[in-house]
């Protein structure tokens, strides 16, 4: 960089100091709402002034993110034997004493301080029982059984939990099993949420000086389609850099949960933060690693290619363990794993594949070492030295610190860069704002026939309002409802249009039952029709004649579903049928007794059916659109009352003004001081963040 980091870091915190106190003054007193700005502004200057780098690590479920976070602190701090982790965020970071504080979903804390607690509390928190490691627990703790506290948890919204959480079932259950593995957690964990833990935080005592300034932050799993919770979403906009862990896995390079990961969060984070992580590398050949970088380069043109790295945190793992190790201890030790693995594959070899299942559980504690552990051991001729080369090249963990001190550096000019930016954010709303109350001022101090007559058009514009609220809406809502009402006189001249035109229908003809079902169910769609034009014409006459709703889709008509289909109609005319069917008998010695449909009984017994279910029908809309109406008419008057309260209060402020020439001519003063403080102020902070823009 040209620019000298620690004077522009002093620059920015100088104007922090001096835009402050006239911040501080004016929010108490202020119409304009930057809370926001200035929450996001003091966390950047508090990471400024301590120089903390957040790193988020993401990933899909097995994607090793325990593994990888141990490996790149040095040190085993997250169990690492499970198939995934619990909802918990997991915030690491250095401290003198190596401490963990959990949060539970009640808010309840806990603090631990003795190391083997809280790696007996890691493994029994931070991790899942064997039952409940093939389900995405932590996607089930945040979308259901956290915000749900307990409550009884309806049919519909497990089934759109399970529709929701279908791709992720990783490990290919069959559907039943994993549904129902699903149910057993739910059940399991309803009536127990609060000793669910959402946040644990971790402080240790790190060696390592460049870890002394680093935050991690280790998330739930990312679902297959890239989803991500309301939680782990804020701390993703609060991270200066983001790790994607995708494992290494196969031909070709799977990144849908990566891509639809960047279609939800990435608008929120410049391609910049953003790091493509691709584990397990050691699995594959070097052919096969460089073509699916390649592929990764293509797919992800956006990001940086040199924060798209291949490593194997196992491989690390292994390293920082062997680096603890002397010549004569390393020697030891890989002569007995070298031996272990060998008598295991002996053991294995010749094993049917339920044979070697068995076996393979029964001796799943024993650590075998991975030939890519052996054969770099081999290659370095046994030598420690070149040993720990030859497995730091295998990790490819140095591509990691290279990647992150350069980002570090510019991401700590875009800290500085940020802040200028909501500096200047904060001050452009206020200079808007104060620009605005002085030309306002200034139009009242200086001109009270003005004032008098925006007061008279206030009142008549209030007492417009307030007759529209107690006359107008209860005009508009009697036109409609009440038994001479638009919707009882127009419902009943469906069914009278009804009675008349089937009255016109031969109940004789081979074709009458043909005509009265048709008939039937054009005055079905009439309904709907007259529904539709209803709920349509009160929203566009209440607009027309009180005010434009601000909140139309507030305002949700539920269409009736008609008790009158072909399968009902079908129903109706085989029950009917029977009983329009005539008997008699013939012979004299020998009687037989015959059954004939009787037309017209059948044509009458049907249409009095249908006449039953369409006045039902008619009943039903009355009852729908009336309450409609009135939902209607009661919002528009909510919205009336609100603007006649909103249009009083404009019209009290007018009066205080006419009546405060004086008084507001000093505030005119006042605000014009600041306005005077402001503009240099901007203008510095403007041409800081010019200088920092060049250089980033």
């Amino acid at each position: 960089m040209i620019m000298d980091y620690k004077q522009v870091k002093a620059d920015v915190l100088k104007q922090y100091d001096a835009v402050m106190p006239i911040i501080k003054e004016i929010k108490d007193n202020s119409a304009t709402t930057f809370d926001t700005l200035l929450n996001q502004l003091q966390m950047d200057v508090d990471n400024i002034k301590n120089d903390i780098f957040r790193l988020m690590i993401v990933g899909e479920a097995k994607s090793g993110k325990s593994t990888f976070i141990n490996a790149y602190l040095g040190k085993e701090i997250l169990p690492m034997d499970v198939k995934q982790c619990t909802s918990a965020i997991v915030e690491i970071r250095y401290g003198q004493k190596f401490v963990l504080k959990a949060t539970y979903a009640d808010d309840r804390v806990k603090v631990i301080s003795e190391e083997e607690e809280i790696e007996k509390f890691l493994k029994e928190n931070a991790a899942l029982d064997d039952e409940y490691r093939d389900i995405p627990v932590g996607t089930i703790n945040l979308q259901l059984i956290i915000p749900n506290k307990g409550k009884r948890i309806s049919q519909s919204e497990i089934n759109e939990l399970l529709r929701m959480i279908a791709d992720d079932n990783l490990y290919k259950l069959p559907q039943q099993v994993y549904n129902q593995k699903v149910l057993n957690y739910i059940e399991a964990k309803n009536s127990h949420w609060q000793e669910l833990v959402k946040k644990i935080e971790i402080e240790y005592p790190f060696e390592d000086e460049d870890l002394k300034g680093i935050q991690i932050v280790d998330t739930p799993g990312v679902g297959a389609e890239g989803r991500v919770g309301e939680i782990t979403d804020k701390y993703i906009k609060n991270a200066n850099a983001v790790m994607f862990l995708k494992p290494l896995v196969g031909a070709t390079l799977e990144t849908n949960s990566f891509k639809n990961f960047l279609k939800k969060v990435g608008k929120d984070r410049t391609s910049d933060a953003m790091f493509l992580i691709l584990t397990r590398a050691a699995n594959e050949t070097p052919n096969n690693v460089a073509r699916i970088h390649e592929e990764a380069y293509k797919q992800f043109p956006n990001i940086n290619k040199k924060q798209i790295i291949h490593l194997d945190s196992k491989v690390e793992m292994f390293r920082n363990k062997a680096k603890a190790m002397t010549e004569e201890e390393l020697q030891a030790f890989m002569d007995k794993k070298i031996e272990e693995a060998e008598w295991y594959n002996d053991q294995i070899k010749n094993l049917s594949e339920e044979e070697k299942r068995v076996f393979m559980d029964e001796h799943k504690d024993m650590d075998i070492l991975d030939s890519f552990l052996e054969t770099p051991w081999y290659r370095s001729r046994c030598q420690r030295e070149g040993y720990l080369q030859k497995l730091a090249d295998l990790s490819n963990f140095k591509e990691i610190d290279v990647a992150l001190n350069q980002f570090a550096r510019k991401a700590q000019y875009m800290l500085l860069r940020d802040a200028l930016s909501r500096m200047l954010g904060i001050l452009n709303k206020i200079q808007s704002e104060l620009s605005e109350n002085v030309k306002h001022y200034k139009e009242k101090a200086q001109n009270p026939a003005e004032l008098e007559c925006k007061l008279l058009n206030a009142e008549a514009v209030l007492k417009n309002l307030q007759f529209k609220i107690n006359h107008t809406v209860d005009e508009i809502a009697a036109e409609y409802t009440g038994t001479d009402g638009i919707i009882t006189t127009k419902s009943s001249k469906i069914i009278e249009e009804y009675k008349e035109e089937m009255g016109k229908i031969d109940p004789n003809s081979s074709t009458g039952i043909s005509e009265l079902e048709q008939l039937t169910f054009r005055k079905v769609a009439s309904f709907r029709e007259f529904e539709a034009d209803i709920t349509k014409n009160i929203v566009a006459e209440c607009d027309e004649a009180l005010i434009a709703f601000s909140k139309k889709g507030d305002l949700n008509y539920t269409s009736l579903k008609p008790d009158i289909t072909p399968e009902v109609l079908e129903k109706v005319k085989s029950e009917r049928r029977t009983e329009a069917e005539d008997t008699y008998t013939t012979g004299i010695c020998f009687k037989e007794t015959h059954t004939k449909l009787n037309q017209s009984k059948f044509f009458n017994l049907v249409n009095n059916d249908i006449q039953k279910r369409l006045n039902k029908i008619k009943n039903d809309v009355i009852i729908a659109l009336n309450d409609y109406v009135l939902e209607v008419t009661c919002a528009y008057r909510t919205e009336l009352v609100h603007n006649a309260q909103i249009q009083e209060n404009n019209y009290r402020k007018i009066r205080e003004d006419k009546a405060n020439a004086e008084e507001m001519q000093k505030k005119i003063e006042a605000m014009e001081s600041k306005l005077n403080k402001i503009q240099p102020m901007i203008s510095e902070i403007g041409a800081l963040k010019g200088g920092i823009d060049k250089n980033v």
